[in-house]
């Protein structure tokens, strides 16, 4: 899935349908190939039912009626629409799909979703670019698309018959490390990387192909340009990614704007009704010391699904102090001693 970031007209519209119109219709409504968001969950899965290879679009996230959007992008990534019933109890055929679908809006699907690591590897988020020049060149590639659509998606997909599996699979792999590498060069990785890089090397390599094999009708993609996008997309994507890294930060907004839930170490101030304890230790790092069930809350606040999954993350990179055996510590942090939750994060 491949998500267009960007305010309004900058073109993400225009960029969107012509994508789509290498392969049909690119325009919205019955027999086009480009949706809105303004569907119920159930219909957006139908419409994607039975597309094997031919894009699809949805136009303007802003307009879903969808609550839980966590669940819907998990459905259309992953291909299979989800078992149902008959009003007979008999289970209904679920539909499948094998496609890209590009979507588009002013905000950040991501941002609409659950915090979870999966979503960022599924979807491609390019934020900020803008794809038209100006309101008139914006309109002359609608019309572009509006009377010329359907052929190269077809001419592209016969060329590619001719490959065996194992060079495309050859040309792919080689693709991935390239961009790996260029990551790597740049001092940028995180342990999610060989996963995320396989959609850019997908792209990377299909632009490659067009190029030489329409050498005739002088398509020269600037792949270098290309490249630049792709490297910057996925920079902004291991900035943002990673379930621990988004809990410390949300968890250190919390504690900032509840401040006084959280008895500071040089307080003698007693409270009943204290969160957890702070402390700045000689390293520079700030220990938390949090009830379990206020860091439940804080991290269901911030849309983590299982809290007891960032703790886990949390003690893999070595910020949770804890007992032996145990993911807390016994402390007292009002009248009694009780389980918390001890980490440890930089400011």
């Amino acid at each position: 899935m491949v998500h267009l970031v960007a305010e309004s007209s900058k073109g993400k519209s225009t960029a969107t349908m012509l994508s789509i119109s290498a392969w049909g219709n690119p325009k919205v409504g019955a027999g086009g190939l480009y949706n809105t968001w303004n569907a119920t969950e159930n219909a957006l899965i139908t419409s994607l039912a039975g597309n094997h290879g031919v894009a699809y679009a949805l136009d303007e996230l802003s307009m879903t009626k969808v609550d839980n959007v966590t669940n819907l992008i998990y459905n259309i990534v992953g291909g299979r629409d989800k078992a149902r019933l008959t009003k007979d109890i008999e289970i209904r055929h679920s539909g499948t799909w094998i496609t890209t679908v590009i979507s588009n809006g002013e905000a950040s699907i991501l941002g609409k979703a659950n915090n979870n690591t999966g979503l960022d590897i599924r979807v491609m988020e390019l934020e900020g670019i803008t794809w038209t020049q100006d309101a008139k060149h914006s309109e002359e590639v609608k019309k572009l698309t509006n009377r010329n659509y359907g052929v190269l998606g077809q001419s592209f997909a016969e060329k590619l018959m001719k490959f065996s599996d194992d060079k495309l699979v050859e040309l792919f792999e080689n693709e991935r490390q390239s961009f790996i590498n260029k990551l790597m060069n740049k001092g940028i990785s995180d342990n999610k990387i060989q996963r995320s890089s396989s959609k850019y090397a997908v792209l990377i390599v299909t632009a490659k192909l067009i190029n030489s094999g329409y050498k005739d009708y002088e398509i020269n993609l600037d792949i270098d340009g290309i490249t630049e996008i792709l490297i910057n997309a996925e920079i902004e994507s291991i900035k943002k990614r990673g379930l621990e890294k988004k809990a410390e930060e949300w968890l250190l907004q919390e504690v900032e704007a509840n401040a006084s839930k959280f008895r500071r170490s040089n307080e003698d101030k007693q409270n009943t009704d204290y969160w957890g304890k702070i402390k700045e230790l000689p390293t520079g790092e700030l220990e938390i010391s949090i009830l379990r069930n206020k860091f439940d809350e804080i991290m269901k606040k911030g849309k983590f699904e299982d809290p007891k999954i960032v703790i886990k993350e949390l003690k893999r990179d070595g910020k949770l102090d804890h007992e032996k055996g145990r993911l807390t510590r016994k402390k007292k942090i009002n009248a009694v001693k009780t389980e918390v939750y001890v980490i440890r994060l930089k400011q």
